[in-house]
């Protein structure tokens, strides 16, 4: 079994004036194995790679450092897991893609010995031991005290956002809300082989064949913290398409996470929303554009997305009237898309308190006790994973999403009517890019503007032109 806990997080600090302080690196720009994020660890290359569906998963920064666990974790948890099993390997790793932002704790647990008979495993206790582990996350004079695990999301938001803030550029007050943390989220993979007793109200909500994955769904509570979860239940599987899977479930997570805390923010902070200029309205307007258009396509490399989004996207929570003031000044595109998706993000919210109680499930070798059929087949499309993401159209927004991350930084680095212009650009190109019939000699002039401007930035001028010259090459196809 693998077990992975996330932390999500949202940087706001590409919108403000000043970047925030932000050091630029060892975000976006990063050197694997020299650039480090400051107390947490070293910036790493994955042993075993990237996806090309998602940006950025290619590295990650070790974040041992920046959580402590208790001590001879993996001889004292065999006593609390069920099954007789134990704790043979933990990481702690932090991902960042610009403005999303993750820590994951990874648990790989293993039954301590081989018996004929397998034992059933309690999914609730598993989930409630380690969710609820004493660990310490970094503060600025040492470590905190030690918590429950799932209550440090806050903690570690801190710890991030002032490890990644130029002290000797500080000029005022730090807010925590520009480095917000979401709500957490659990991915538990267990093989059919394993007996395993799920919590109640566990949905399923997509199975796939062609790599005899079967995805199922719930929301728990502990501590009174709630927290999303995942269960992945692999059969005979491909090892990189199960990778492949649970990569896609926890970025996606993440990303909705993202979406939500910089609307959230956009409602409490007030003062910020309403100080917006120009430069920054129009980097935090892109964003959410092309994250919530990327997040919502129906199909990503072959899965049904949809069905996964509805379980992903938790409820945002406003005040009574629901409305976020500063859209008034927003592009009428943006604000209805931000309208609709807060609406229907609570509307699923609605739905899922609605749902009534459900027997506990047993999965003994394949099969299932309850309501539900691993052989549902959330429709007639799904494509063997490893396809190339080519054959979808979600590459496009892959790369335009990646670019306008790329342009995001880039406007930090120059002369404000040099962003300003780089923004407008920027804008111009994504709105002819996700048109109908994009007009080649509009496109190629706002990207040759974006590629002059990248020009007069040393260490952005290689990036950002390829960022555009792959766009421009899918627009071409």
């Amino acid at each position: 079994m693998f077990i992975v806990l996330q932390y999500p997080f949202a940087d706001m600090r590409d919108f403000l004036r000043a970047n925030g302080w932000r050091l630029s690196k060892p975000w976006l720009l990063s050197n694997p194995s020299v650039d480090f994020v400051r107390a947490s660890g070293l910036i790493m290359d994955r042993r075993q790679g990237g996806i090309e569906e998602w940006a950025g998963e290619e590295i990650y920064g070790d974040a041992s450092l920046a959580l402590r666990l208790p001590n001879f974790l993996k001889k004292t948890s065999s006593t609390h897991l069920s099954g007789n099993s134990s704790i043979s390997h933990v990481f702690r790793r932090f991902y960042s893609n610009g403005i999303t932002s993750r820590m994951d704790i990874g648990f790989k647990i293993k039954p301590q010995e081989e018996i004929e008979e397998p034992i059933c495993i309690n999914a609730s206790n598993v989930l409630r031991h380690l969710t609820t582990l004493p660990a310490r996350a970094r503060v600025q004079n040492g470590y905190h005290p030690s918590l429950p695990l799932i209550e440090l999301g806050n903690m570690l938001a801190q710890h991030f956002l002032n490890a990644t803030t130029d002290r000797k550029r500080v000029k005022g007050k730090i807010h925590p809300w520009w480095f917000s943390a979401g709500e957490p989220v659990v991915i538990f993979e267990c093989p059919k082989k394993i007996p395993l007793q799920l919590p109640k109200h566990c949905r399923h909500i997509l199975a796939i064949p062609n790599e005899d994955i079967a995805i199922l769904h719930t929301r728990l509570n502990v501590n009174k913290k709630n927290y999303s979860c995942w269960f992945m239940i692999v059969g005979d599987s491909d090892p990189d398409a199960v990778r492949r899977v649970r990569i896609h479930l926890g970025r996606l997570h993440a990303e909705c996470e993202s979406v939500k805390q910089v609307l959230v923010n956009l409602y409490k902070e007030k003062d910020w929303a309403n100080s917006l200029d120009s430069i920054t309205s129009d980097l935090l307007q892109n964003y959410i554009n092309t994250t919530i258009s990327l997040i919502e396509k129906p199909k990503r490399f072959g899965i049904q997305n949809k069905c996964l989004l509805a379980a992903a996207r938790t409820a945002i929570k406003l005040a009574p009237e629901g409305r976020i003031t500063s859209l008034v000044s927003m592009r009428r595109q943006v604000k209805a898309k931000i309208e609709r998706y807060i609406m229907e993000s609570q509307s699923n919210h609605n739905k899922e308190k609605d749902m009534k109680s459900m027997p506990e499930i047993n999965l003994k070798d394949i099969s299932i006790d309850g309501d539900f059929n691993f052989n549902l087949i959330a429709g007639n499309n799904n494509k063997n994973l490893n396809k190339s993401s080519s054959e979808t159209p979600s590459e496009l927004q892959e790369k335009l999403k990646y670019l306008s991350d790329t342009i995001f930084n880039l406007t930090t680095r120059l002369e404000k009517n040099d962003a300003a212009e780089a923004s407008k650009n920027l804008d111009l190109l994504l709105t002819e890019a996700e048109s109908r019939s994009p007009n080649k000699a509009k496109y190629e002039r706002y990207a040759e503007t974006l590629i002059h401007l990248a020009q007069k930035t040393a260490e952005l001028a290689e990036p950002a032109t390829k960022a555009i010259q792959a766009v421009i090459k899918l627009l071409q196809q």
